[in-house]
Order: C-alpha cells, then sequence, then structure tokens
C-alpha cells in the first residue's frame, strides 16, 4: 500500500471508508449481498474489514458467482446472519471514527455497492444514514473526469483498466476485501496524479 507518512490530508482520510461488495448479481432487488470489505486509511496505519453474509434462502446469478469465486457452501462456514453482519460493520467503522461524524464512502462505481448496502441496513432495522454520508466519492468518476480534463491520456475508468495502468497488485481481485484494498490503493494513487498535473 501506498505510504502514507507524505499524504497532505491524512486527517480527512479518516472520516472515508473504502468499501466493496460481493454479490449474487446485478439487482438489489432480486440478488443477495454476499460480503463487505472496508478500508480504512488512518494515520496509524491501513485498518481492514471482511464480512460473510449468510442467508436463509439466496438468490444468486451463476455468473455472478463465477466472478467473484464463491461457493456458497464454504460460504456458509464463515458468514453471519444479516443482522449480526450489520452490527459487526458498524462496530468496526465506530471504534475508528473520532468523531460524531458520518463516514464518507468511496468506492469504484460506489452507488453499485451503496444500492447493495443500504436496503440491506434497512432490511435489519438499522438507519444506513446515520452511520454513512450521502455524499461518496467514486474512483471511477474521478478517472473519467481526469481523463476529459487530459491529465490522463486514456479512460482508464473501469477497475481493471484502472489496477493495471496504475500497477495495483490486486491480492484477492473480485473478494470483497481484495477489491476494497485495491480501490484505496487507486485513491491514494489519484491525489498523486492530481498534485502532480499542477
Amino acid at each position: 500500500m501506498t505510504d502514507l507518512h507524505n499524504f497532505k490530508n491524512k486527517e480527512l482520510l479518516r472520516r472515508v471508508a473504502f468499501i466493496d461488495c460481493e454479490t449474487g448479481g446485478l439487482d438489489p432487488e432480486k440478488h443477495s449481498l454476499l460480503s463487505v470489505g472496508i478500508v480504512l486509511a488512518l494515520p496509524e496505519g491501513f485498518q481492514k474489514f471482511e464480512i460473510g453474509i449468510r442467508h436463509a434462502e439466496y438468490y444468486v446469478q451463476a455468473d455472478a458467482l463465477k466472478v467473484n469465486g464463491i461457493n456458497l457452501i464454504e460460504h456458509e462456514k464463515s458468514s453471519v446472519p444479516p443482522k449480526a453482519a450489520v452490527e459487526k460493520i458498524i462496530e468496526f467503522c465506530s471504534a475508528h471514527l473520532l468523531t460524531d461524524d458520518r463516514w464518507l464512502i468511496c468506492g469504484h462505481n460506489i452507488h453499485f455497492d451503496v444500492g447493495f448496502l443500504k436496503p440491506f441496513f434497512h432490511s435489519v432495522g438499522v438507519d444506513f444514514e446515520k452511520y454513512f454520508s450521502h455524499r461518496m466519492i467514486d474512483t471511477s468518476s474521478i478517472l473519467r473526469f481526469l481523463y476529459f480534463a487530459g491529465v490522463l491520456d486514456a479512460d482508464v475508468s473501469s477497475s481493471n483498466k484502472a489496477f493495471d495502468h496504475f500497477k495495483i497488485e490486486v491480492e484477492g481481485r473480485h473478494t470483497a476485501l481484495g477489491d476494497a484494498l485495491a480501490t484505496c490503493e487507486l485513491f491514494l494513487k489519484l491525489t498523486e496524479v492530481v498534485v502532480g498535473s499542477q
């Protein structure tokens, strides 16, 4: 991971939660949320969290499981029920937020992930907006903007192209934690690109 020692706004990063979700399909109204990965880039070091979600019934597509490599039989062994998953997510994030502010979420195509997370929280009676801001940072949109602005020579807004372009080695590609870590690294590299273009 990028060293945060020389990062100018380390305290601002304390409010940002880098999040990725693995799901059973593309439709949050139909398909199951299977795992959530969170990375916090704190001045004292990177904090990592991942949790699998166990459902009474799974609504998944074969193509989705082929991409994320989730075996539902193995998944059952280490996952927890929805309410417990939400409680653990809140516990992890709250332990590192030093103010009463809400977490600012960052991710790659983050609206997809929040599209699953928000109703998932609500399904167990927890207000998502109590803990996470409605304001979000999308690394894919940042990449597209930098391309339009001429800072980048190519449109590398897809995650595969972005990770390749910035030489980010992803440990556990298409796992929630692996992709959250890679997105955190991408965000930090994008701040360097912006500073270098000034």
